[in-house]
């Protein structure tokens, strides 16, 4: 995978935190989680939908939550989830994320990332993890 980096920080990463099948899925690919928080701070969304680009974007403005996604080298799917205060950043692999959802509502706040059935599913390993920047 390779990505041109052209664009300084567009937000702070916050804590840098991953799930265990996450870094298990870089090792494997023999990749750095930085590689990709590189590109994920300079909007650089990877794999997402157009629409979900457009929602980054926005909530880039508004401040709210942002998603990234990308394919390892052994052709895995890393999830990037910066939360709306920019407080933490998550690298989940794609297993953890087969039950969240986003809700769409009516009202002015874009509607968040949410998770069913995962309650407690969330292991971070802080690891070896460095901000890019």
């Amino acid at each position: 995978m390779k990505y041109a980096i052209e664009r300084r920080p567009l937000f702070p990463l916050g804590k840098l935190v991953a799930t265990p099948g996450a870094l298990a899925a870089l090792q494997k690919a023999g990749q750095s989680p930085a590689e990709l928080l590189s590109l994920h701070v300079r909007g650089q969304w990877g794999d997402i939908s157009e629409e979900d680009r457009r929602e980054n974007e926005y909530s880039l403005q508004h401040g709210f939550r942002l998603l990234s996604s990308y394919r390892t080298n052994a052709n895995e799917t890393i999830w990037l989830v910066t939360e709306s205060d920019r407080s933490v950043t998550t690298l989940p692999k794609v297993s953890y994320l087969r039950h969240l959802r986003r809700v769409r509502t009516h009202s002015s706040r874009r509607p968040p990332l949410r998770a069913r059935g995962v309650a407690g599913a969330w292991l971070f390993i802080v690891r070896n993890m460095r901000s890019p920047h």
